[in-house]
């Protein structure tokens, strides 16, 4: 739209602060009217999450407050709540602010879904310690219900908490099981043995190898590794916790103390079922 009057501008909607979200609202904010919509205060920097359990001060190294760099530096629009629907008719999208009991409606003219994914398929909501548990109806499902992660203190205070069972764990030499050997489960485990060596760690996956879609050089170098630090390995291994055979066959029969799911599943939109959106809503959620 090359700078056209304000009035001309299209408005943009954002689901999602994270690295697409960000990213898109800056690209669009000079030609557009931007919002951006999520349901916690903060980015976190999701790469770096595992070193903030076995490390928690790194957490502040990986998160901002969401609204002064959205609204003063990037220029847009910011609302903290949660999009609990959206009418691709009425191109509007049903939003309840983190302070308010009643749903408003947001207009758009262009809708980016970019609210990330979850990595644990056992959980009905995919919960996980690598994302923060923030959707309302998901939040009294939690494993950890006591804590609002939708604020950064909350999520802070989750670190903690995470942190101080991992080290009672290793001051009695627990055995730990992490399923799924993806760079975000070989991360892990090696993050568990540097920072806490007293741990009896064990990683499986059903593929043949660790890392799949990565080179082998790769796969040999993690392996190699992990096997220098007596990591026991064990692949082509479905997980199947409760069967007495799985946990003989990778050397638990006792099970394990604590086991960390380390595998990416589905998108967290629920709400928003990609299959009911007309051809431009479609192509607007996928960033075309």
């Amino acid at each position: 739209m090359g700078g056209g009057a304000l009035a001309d501008k299209r408005r943009v909607l954002v689901i999602g602060g994270g690295f697409s979200g960000i990213l898109a609202a800056r690209d669009l904010s000079h030609d557009f009217h931007v919002t951006v919509v999520d349901c916690k205060e903060f980015f976190e920097y999701t790469p770096g999450i595992l070193r903030a359990y076995v490390k928690p001060a790194h957490f502040d190294a990986l998160s901002f407050t969401l609204a002064p760099v959205l609204e003063k530096h990037v220029g847009v629009k910011f609302i903290w709540g949660e999009a609990k629907n959206v009418d691709y008719e009425a191109n509007t999208v049903s939003v309840k602010q983190m302070f308010s009991k009643e749903i408003e409606k947001v207009g758009f003219d262009y809708l980016i879904v970019a609210a990330g994914c979850n990595f644990n398929f056992l959980h009905k909501w995919g919960e996980s310690l690598w994302f923060p548990t923030i959707y309302e109806d998901a939040r009294p499902h939690s494993n950890w219900s006591h804590i609002d992660e939708r604020f950064m203190e909350g999520r802070r205070r989750h670190i903690m908490e995470e942190y101080n069972k991992i080290k009672a764990l290793n001051d009695k030499s627990a055995s730990i099981l992490v399923a799924g050997a993806g760079f975000i489960g070989v991360e892990w485990i090696t993050e568990l043995q540097h920072f806490f060596p007293k741990l009896d760690l064990t990683i499986i996956d059903f593929l043949p190898n660790c890392l799949g879609p990565l080179p082998k050089d790769a796969q040999a170098y993690c392996e190699k590794y992990m096997s220098s630090k007596n990591i026991k390995m064990h692949w082509g291994i479905k997980y199947e916790p409760n069967s007495p055979e799985f946990w003989k066959k990778i050397g638990l029969p006792n099970g394990a103390d604590e086991t960390y799911i380390a595998w990416v599943s589905r998108p967290p939109t629920t709400s928003c079922p990609r299959t009911r959106c007309p051809t431009r809503a479609r192509a607007a959620a996928a960033g075309s």
